[in-house]
C-alpha cells in the first residue's frame, strides 16, 4: 500500500517561449554537426537570471546520443552553442527546484536563428504532503484534536490509495484519547479501503478486543490469518478475541500449540505468546496450569501485573492467603515500583498476623505513593502497627 511519503510532486513541462518568428526549414540527414549558432537565456519569474541551469541541445529523431554535452548557464543566465545542424532541435532547461522547461527550436546553418528566452517557474509544493509533515507534527507533541483535524485535512487532498494510512493515524488519536468507538468507525474504513493490510487489521483486532467487541474481532482476525497462518502475533490475537467472546479452551489450546511448537525446537522464539497463554491461563483459573508454563519465561520477560493482582486478589477473597502472597510476590518480582503490589500483600501478611511483613509493605507503599487513594487506609494499619509493637 502506497505511504504519504510516496506522495511526489509531479514533473511539469513548459512550452519554450521564443522571441522572433520560427521558420520550418527541412531536416538535414545524417550527422547533428553544422554551423549553426543558438543562444538564449535563462531567468525566473522575476525576470532574474538563472546561474548554473542545465540546456540540453538534442536533434530532433535522431535519438538521445544526436547532440552536444550539456551546456550551464553563465552567471548572467546566458548560453550559447556554435556547431548545430540545419533542422530542429529540442532544447530542455533544468534547475533543481524548478520547473523543468522543454521545447522545439528551428535552426539555420546559414542565417540568424531565434534568441531562446526561458522563464523558469519554481515546482509547487505538494499541499498534501506538507499538511501531512504538519499533521505529524501535532502528533508528536500529543496534541491530538489539531492533528486529528490536520488529518482529515490530507484526506480531502489524497487518492484513495493513499486514505487507510491517514485513517490509521486519525484512529490512533482517537485511542490516544481513550475514544474507542471513533478509532473503530475509523479503522472500519480503512479496512474496507484496505482489506489485507496487516498494520490496520491488527489494530482494528485490538480495538474490537479492548472495546468488549471480541464477536467482531474473529473474523478480521482469521481474514488475515489467511495470509500468515503461522503470525505468532496474529494467531495471539486470535487467542484473545476467542477468551474475550468465551471461548476459552479454544484460546488457550491455539497458545499451547504454539509454546509447544517452541519447546520442541527446545527454544522459546516468542515469549509474547507464552505471556499472553500464562494470563490467559491465570484468568480463567487454571493456575497449576499457568504455574508450569510460567516456569518456561526467559529472564525479562513478565505476566500481564494487572492479572497476577486479581488473581492473588481472588485467592484472598476466598481465604487462601498463601496462594494469594504468591501471586502478590511475582507481581512485585516482575514490577517493583508497582505500589499496588505492596498494598495488597501487606494486606494478606496483616491477615496471616505476619505484622513485620505487613509493616515493612505498607511502609514501602507509602514511600512510593503517598498521594495515592489507598494512602489514609495504609497509614490507619501502620498506626496499628505501632500500637501493637
Amino acid at each position: 500500500m502506497p505511504t504519504i511519503s510516496s506522495i511526489r510532486t509531479l514533473r511539469y513541462v513548459l512550452v519554450l517561449s521564443l522571441l522572433g518568428a520560427l521558420a520550418t526549414a527541412p531536416l538535414l540527414a545524417q550527422a547533428w554537426v553544422g554551423k549553426g549558432r543558438l543562444q538564449g537565456i535563462v531567468t525566473d519569474q522575476e525576470g532574474e537570471p538563472i546561474e548554473d541551469a542545465k540546456v540540453t541541445l538534442r536533434r530532433q529523431g535522431a535519438g538521445e546520443d544526436a547532440g552536444p554535452d550539456p551546456l550551464y548557464t553563465n552567471e548572467k543566465g546566458r548560453w550559447s552553442y556554435l556547431g548545430l545542424g540545419h533542422g530542429n532541435w529540442e532544447v530542455t532547461v533544468e534547475k533543481e527546484g524548478m520547473i523543468p522547461s522543454q521545447g522545439v527550436v528551428p535552426v539555420n546553418e546559414f542565417g540568424r536563428n531565434p534568441n531562446v528566452k526561458v522563464s523558469l517557474r519554481p515546482i509547487p509544493e505538494n499541499k498534501a504532503e506538507k499538511l501531512f509533515d504538519q499533521a505529524n507534527e501535532l502528533f508528536e507533541a500529543q496534541r491530538w484534536d489539531e492533528a486529528r483535524a490536520k488529518y482529515q485535512e490530507v484526506l480531502s487532498e489524497v487518492e484513495d490509495d493513499y486514505k487507510p494510512a491517514i485513517l490509521d493515524r486519525i484512529a490512533r488519536t482517537y485511542l490516544a484519547q481513550e475514544m474507542p468507538e471513533q478509532a473503530i468507525e475509523t479503522l472500519e474504513k480503512a479496512h474496507e479501503l484496505a482489506p489485507t493490510e496487516p498494520v490496520i487489521m491488527e489494530l482494528l483486532i485490538r480495538s474490537y478486543v479492548a472495546s468488549e467487541r471480541a464477536e467482531e474481532a474473529i473474523p478480521v482476525v482469521e481474514k488475515a490469518l489467511e495470509a500468515s497462518p503461522e503470525d505468532p502475533d496474529l494467531l495471539s490475537l486470535q487467542a484473545q478475541a476467542y477468551y474475550e467472546a468465551g471461548k476459552t479452551d479454544e484460546a488457550i489450546t491455539i497458545l499451547q500449540e504454539l509454546v509447544e511448537q517452541d519447546r520442541a525446537d527446545d527454544s522459546i522464539d516468542n515469549p509474547k505468546v507464552l505471556q499472553t497463554l500464562v494470563d490467559l491461563q491465570l484468568r480463567s483459573g487454571h493456575e497449576e496450569e499457568a504455574d508450569k508454563y510460567m516456569a518456561l519465561m526467559p529472564e525479562g520477560a513478565k505476566v500481564s501485573p494487572e492479572t497476577l493482582l486479581n488473581t492473588g486478589i481472588e485467592a484472598f477473597n476466598a481465604g487462601d492467603l498463601d496462594k494469594a502472597i504468591k501471586f502478590f510476590d511475582r507481581a512485585i518480582q516482575d514490577n517493583p515500583d508497582m505500589a499496588d503490589g505492596y498494598y495488597y500483600r501487606g494486606l494478606a501478611y496483616l491477615n496471616q498476623q505476619k505484622n513485620a511483613e505487613a509493616k515493612s509493605d505498607f511502609q514501602k507503599f507509602m514511600e512510593m505513593a503517598p498521594e495515592h487513594p489507598k494512602a489514609e487506609e495504609v497509614q490507619q494499619f501502620l498506626d496499628y502497627l505501632d500500637s501493637e509493637a
